[in-house]
């Protein structure tokens, strides 16, 4: 599943620490005794984050990418600003349009549609620098959850500067990805901010990050809105991130490009067996990422549930230029990703494997319990944590209760 990752089990123990139920202010300026520990836990892991993503300011208190996201829209918004990015049935995610779902908390924002163009699987680019000249929107946002290739951040970000336009790169998917530096670099080709998931690629806990490059008022803005929203955080979760920090910072170069590698790997194995992966044109994918068209098999919902059956994680998704929607309704995709797959130390061999077992399933029909039991037996051979301080540990591991 192209959202899922597992932890190293470090940071699972710190996710079940006495932090967890400690109350703690999220932000570090003192406003209750007793968090000195904390304070210097939330400390480290704001500067290995600030290491990691080559950022000058970073806001780690979020607890989903949707609040990072939405955090730098409420600070920085004025009213009636327009606020443009990829619409959800061209592989946007709902951050910006969904502002429209509450028009009694945010009224005066208008969301703009990016271009898209279905046959690259991408932004239109000189269509959407033609858009923003005329509009001049306050922020563009950047970023998409059906996310196969790096989005064309320098072009926009050149004319962004002409008018006064605030990009924000919404890395949650691939966030593991920028961090391995396997996948673009938003700061480097122009980004003013990068918000992302603490748990898809970057193979984390749940959670939210929000990175500046180098506006401190702009930082500023910013944590006061996610303060105002967030209170007091779960330090906990801060405490695991840390440790997710530092991973990466030591193994995630490597691990990323394995990701990427086992993702276009997958992405063959799949085509070879006669799936329709979606941009074959250009090679699949150059993320995580691999979208399957099933509508000719009944739909993503319906095949979801049998491949759920013979024990295949799949996300259900819409597929630009076909669908309208991404999710909900009768729409046309899967969405594979094989991150964990390769935390637990699977390769490209095993996105062969993987793809088979796929096809049994949807191809050959087989019966999904015997294709559950087989999948166990595969899966016996992969249960240890790789790219991790934790290496060859119990990948599932979990405290037993006393």
């Amino acid at each position: 599943m192209c959202s899922d990752n597992v932890t190293s089990p470090t940071a699972r123990a710190l996710l079940a620490s006495d932090f967890h139920g400690r109350y703690s202010n999220s932000h570090g300026d003192g406003l209750f005794n007793g968090n000195r520990y904390i304070e210097q836990v939330d400390e480290v892991a704001t500067e290995l984050a600030k290491r990691l993503f080559g950022a000058g300011f970073v806001e780690i208190h979020s607890p989903s990418a949707m609040v990072a996201c939405r955090s730098p829209i409420l600070a920085l918004a004025k009213p009636n600003d327009v606020i443009a990015s990829l619409v959800p049935k061209d592989g946007g995610f709902p951050t910006v349009q969904g502002f429209q779902q509450f028009p009694s908390i945010v009224p005066s924002l208008r969301a703009s549609r990016i271009p898209f163009d279905a046959n690259e699987m991408n932004i239109d680019t000189d269509a959407a620098i033609k858009q923003i000249r005329k509009e001049k929107p306050r922020m563009i946002v950047l970023g998409a959850t059906v996310f196969l290739f790096p989005h064309p951040v320098a072009e926009i970000a050149e004319v962004a500067r002409e008018t006064k336009s605030i990009v924000i790169y919404d890395a949650a998917q691939v966030f593991g990805l920028v961090a391995g530096k396997q996948f673009q670099q938003p700061f480097e080709e122009g980004a003013d901010i990068i918000t992302g998931s603490t748990h898809k690629t970057l193979p984390g806990p749940q959670g939210g990050l929000v990175l500046i490059k180098d506006d401190r008022k702009m930082a500023e803005e910013i944590t006061a809105v996610q303060h105002a929203t967030t209170g007091c955080g779960q330090s906990n979760l801060w405490a695991a991130q840390a440790i997710l920090f530092a991973e990466m910072l030591e193994f995630g170069q490597d691990y990323a490009r394995e990701v990427v590698k086992n993702a276009k790997a997958l992405a063959g194995a799949l085509s070879k067996r006669g799936f329709s992966v979606v941009a074959e044109n250009r090679g699949f994918t150059q993320s995580h990422m691999v979208v399957i068209n099933v509508s000719k098999m009944g739909g993503s919902y319906a095949v979801g549930k049998i491949l759920d059956k013979a024990g295949i994680t799949a996300t259900p998704s819409g597929i630009p230029g076909i669908d309208e929607v991404l999710y909900g309704g009768k729409i046309s995709g899967l969405r594979f990703g094989p991150e964990e797959a390769v935390r637990i130390g699977m390769g490209v061999s095993e996105m062969d494997a993987a793809a088979e077992f796929v096809a049994r399933a949807l191809i050959r029909k087989e019966d999904p319990r015997t294709i559950s039991r087989d999948i166990a037996e595969f899966r016996r051979e992969y249960q240890t944590i790789h790219y991790s301080f934790d290496e060859g540990l119990p990948a599932y591991a979990y405290p037993s209760a006393q």
